[in-house]
């Protein structure tokens, strides 16, 4: 839209987001922040992954929500009431709201003015 904009030769309204709107507003995260605001969940680090141990008074339906928050840039597997996440960086960023810096992102960066 920014190069729709400029093409037009017309100044970008000052309300409109330079971020995607995924990037700026992403629901799934939200849900995430709160789960672990409110502790019904706690991540360990172990290695070179991340442990992520739902409160016992979650039920299965609960936890699988939560599980198609997360992108599918990060790897991870379910074991019972336990997520294993084998790309933690890519669940840190995701989880604190930055870009992953994978080839597609660096591509859509480079046609931004």
């Amino acid at each position: 839209m920014v190069a729709l904009y400029s093409h037009a030769n017309r100044k970008v309204p000052d309300y409109f987001p330079l971020e995607p709107v995924e990037q700026v507003y992403d629901p799934g995260r939200i849900r995430w922040a709160d789960l672990l605001k409110l502790k019904q969940a706690r991540i360990r680090r172990e290695n070179r992954r991340l442990l992520v141990y739902f409160s016992t008074n979650m039920q299965y339906p609960e936890i699988k929500d939560y599980e198609t928050d997360i992108p599918q840039t990060i790897r991870y597997r379910r074991e019972g009431k336990m997520l294993v996440i084998e790309s933690p960086q890519r669940f840190d960023s995701w989880l604190n709201g930055q870009r992953p810096k994978g080839l597609l992102n660096r591509l859509i960066g480079r046609s931004r003015p």
